[in-house]
């Protein structure tokens, strides 16, 4: 017949010691630093460590239950703010021992964290029917949820509670690929789906176009935008029934109006017409001047836009971009571009696209 056995391992009495930090790529990382054989006499092997953070902005819980003997974790957060961080220190139920377990008590097997929640004490002599280790099916409570770790945590176990800030700059990677063609990077290491709507800041209430990026299968999407101007992404995830937002990812786009500005210098270098050439005709002399007077009319636009893009991008690198001085700048741009769509769009043409004497293509330039 089986002993019965009260736990041989004395419970600990202090507390678990935790480092918290925060590493390249804004993860945190955590590093258990109880002095198992010393401070406590335990063995780190009798118990498994439940690890569970806490993000700041979706409110959830992740457990980690890996149980990493290195005792250092690695936290893959995904927005910035305080961290909550839990451990608790679960010793592990074996069979061999029969211990009694009383009411209450939290016990650890095959990675799985148990409460024995009977009003009886938990007697594996005399249960052989329903097997000597928890489970449950015969009747002990898996604690899934980290509400149920803390309210039975700290009975009988032991437990570390800290907190952490993480404010970094990891954000999505955007790139310039061609004209009106950008690339965006995913630079979270996360996997999932994430909604993506275009806006053009002209019109910051209609979405352009909305699409799916599985950031499981694409690392990157490539994304077009149709003309020159200020355009935002924004970047969704959806948990449950509620939908977080990233911070959205600002598209400063003018390679229209550069192009042009290109465009016009080669016209007029190198067409090989000189404007006080007496063989020229009229027609040809009087491109000539539109094209000179369409480019003074650019570059004239070509310092106001610049500055106010880099005054645009000071407020954004300082979390400053919803500040009614960026709001002014933004509007600022936004004028400005709409004014050299005008100027683009016709790029040295007054009266539409034509094919004259005055307007064939540079030859050797």
């Amino acid at each position: 017949m089986m002993k019965l056995q009260t736990n041989k391992y004395k419970k600990m009495t202090n507390q678990l010691t935790a480092a918290l930090s925060v590493i390249t790529g804004c993860d945190i990382q955590v590093t258990d630093q109880t002095n198992w054989n010393g401070q406590f006499v335990q063995e780190r092997s009798l118990y498994h460590l439940y690890l569970w953070w806490k993000d700041p902005v979706t409110n959830a819980w992740t457990l980690d239950s890996t149980n990493p003997l290195s005792a250092s974790y690695l936290l893959n957060t995904m927005n910035n703010g305080v961290h909550t961080v839990e451990i608790y220190a679960v010793e592990k139920y074996s069979t061999s021992s029969y211990v009694a377990v009383t009411p209450g008590q939290m016990y650890s097997y095959n990675g799985q964290a148990f409460v024995w929640n009977n009003v009886s004490p938990w007697v594996p002599a005399t249960q052989t029917a329903l097997g000597l280790f928890p489970s449950a099916v015969n009747g002990w409570v898996l604690m899934s949820v980290e509400g149920s770790f803390h309210n039975y945590g700290g009975t009988g176990n032991q437990f570390y509670t800290g907190t952490i800030s993480v404010e970094c700059t990891r954000t999505f990677d955007l790139t310039k690929t061609s004209c009106h063609n950008w690339r965006l990077t995913n630079n979270y290491d996360i996997t999932g789906i994430i909604n993506v709507d275009l806006y053009n800041l002209n019109d910051p209430t209609t979405i352009i176009t909305s699409f799916e990026w599985n950031t499981s299968v694409d690392e990157y999407i490539d994304v077009e935008v149709s003309e020159d101007g200020i355009f935002e992404l924004d970047l969704s995830y959806v948990v449950g029934e509620t939908t977080y937002h990233y911070p959205r990812v600002r598209i400063r786009d003018i390679c229209g109006f550069l192009d042009c500005m290109v465009k016009l210098v080669k016209q007029i270098l190198c067409n090989e017409k000189d404007p006080c050439c007496q063989s020229c005709s009229e027609e040809q002399k009087r491109q000539l001047q539109i094209w000179r007077d369409h480019l003074n009319m650019m570059i004239a636009y070509s310092d106001a836009i610049q500055a106010a893009i880099n005054i645009d991008l000071y407020y954004c690198m300082n979390n400053q971009i919803e500040s009614e001085p960026a709001e002014e700048n933004l509007q600022y741009i936004i004028e400005l571009i709409t004014k050299l769509n005008e100027l683009t769009d016709r790029c040295g043409e007054c009266y539409g696209a034509q094919e004259t004497e005055a307007t064939q293509p540079c030859k050797d330039c």
